[in-house]
């Protein structure tokens, strides 16, 4: 009769990790002078700057809490979605009196009710520091707060529920599309 082998001890009260790693696709450098884009096979879909939707007013260092943030944007989303250039009192007052945390739940509505397929972003891309280049960043309130609802870190899933709050950082990043090693023979 064989011995049975000791079974590996498992501590159970921690969650296995994983970890991503990307790595260049490519180790020629292109022409654009983008030190992401060139040799690493990403293409860039849009920038995403959630503090820089805000009225400058609201981006002194102490308003810059998220729920501060949820209370600023959500008037504004609000007015992006039915289609008025300006909120309305009543949207303002709603936003100053209600709980924060039903706020980020009206917001997570206007996140989800927004097709991101339909406004053409992918499955899948990353979400990057924007390494001091500028670029033009997305104008709609709305289609910002949907796409950085949808991070995990530094991943976009268009198909994931919401988060409000990996929205509310303020920080300007880049969304990028890992290119298939088929579109970039072609």
């Amino acid at each position: 009769m064989r011995p049975e082998g000791r079974a590996l001890a498992r501590n159970m009260s921690s969650p296995p990790r994983a970890t991503l790693t990307f790595a260049a696709l490519s180790t020629a450098t292109g022409s654009s002078s983008d030190p992401v884009a060139d040799g690493a096979g990403l293409s860039l879909l849009c920038r995403l700057d959630f503090g820089g939707l805000m009225p400058k007013r609201y981006l002194r260092p102490d308003r810059r809490k998220p729920e501060d943030w949820v209370r600023i944007a959500y008037p504004r989303a609000l007015a992006e979605r039915d289609g008025r250039k300006q909120p309305t009192r009543e949207a303002f007052a709603h936003a100053k009196a209600a709980p924060v945390e039903a706020l980020a739940d009206e917001l997570r509505d206007i996140a989800a009710a927004l097709s991101l397929s339909a406004a053409g972003t992918p499955p899948f891309a990353l979400l990057m520091p924007t390494h001091g280049i500028d670029r033009a960043p997305e104008t709609s309130l709305c289609k910002t707060i949907a796409i950085l609802a949808r991070r995990r870190g530094s991943v976009f899933l268009r198909d994931s529920d919401p988060i409000i709050w990996s929205a509310m950082s303020g920080e300007a990043l880049d969304l990028w599309l890992p290119v298939s090693a088929n579109a970039r023979r072609s």
